[in-house]
């Protein structure tokens, strides 16, 4: 009996692993079943997984409103991305120079522990830790709460987006309606690609 209970734990963890693993090869934005080539958001996404390799999830959801994790996760991912990117272009150029670190609150926290509402039992505990403490960025309300679940206005997403990546506002966005999945893609990869062209050019002037 006690052979057939580790065998069946071997298995149900070879299960584990492969489907991780499975969920772990999105590479082309063909894998992603929601998506058409005519929507407005297709390029963006399709550069999000292909160039950048930050986003992998098999639906899009594009109509969805985005939370405050997700912003989170893929911006430390886009951030953890270009560093790659930038070591293998010239490793003399720092990422640190294209961006800004930002508190959205002004509460300037320096360590993960600081999040009252997050502990190191969160499940995208390494992303917002490398948020806060690597690229120093949090998104807190003033009380020091993350609240993963909160919705990101409009205004929200422009702002924060304009001030870690030194950009600016060219719309009026609104304070309370909330951003969805599909605008805010085509705003990060815009983001992300405005420093990637930077990280070039710097390359080749010192070529």
């Amino acid at each position: 009996m006690k052979k057939v209970n580790q065998f069946i734990i071997m298995l149900s963890l070879l299960f584990v692993v492969f489907a991780f693993s499975a969920k772990a090869q999105i590479t082309q934005i063909s894998q992603v079943k929601d998506v058409k080539s005519s929507d407005q958001y297709f390029h963006a996404l399709k550069s999000m997984i292909e160039r950048y390799g930050v986003f992998n999830e098999e639906k899009f959801r594009a109509n969805d409103p985005l939370t405050r994790e997700e912003f989170a996760v893929l911006l430390n991912k886009g951030l953890d991305m270009l560093e790659e990117l930038s070591f293998s272009i010239d490793k003399n150029i720092s990422i640190f120079d294209f961006f800004n670190s930002y508190s959205a609150n002004e509460t300037n926290i320096t360590s993960f522990s600081q999040i009252k509402d997050i502990n190191d039992r969160y499940s995208q505990y390494v992303h917002l830790e490398s948020l806060t403490e690597k690229y120093q960025i949090d998104i807190l309300d003033k009380d020091f709460y993350f609240r993963p679940t909160k919705t990101v206005t409009e205004k929200e997403l422009y702002t924060w987006v304009a001030k870690i990546f030194n950009g600016s506002i060219n719309s009026s966005p609104s304070a309370t309606k909330a951003i969805d999945r599909g605008e805010w893609i085509i705003v990060m990869e815009a983001a992300l690609s405005s420093v990637y062209e930077r990280i070039n050019n710097l390359a080749a002037k010192r070529k």
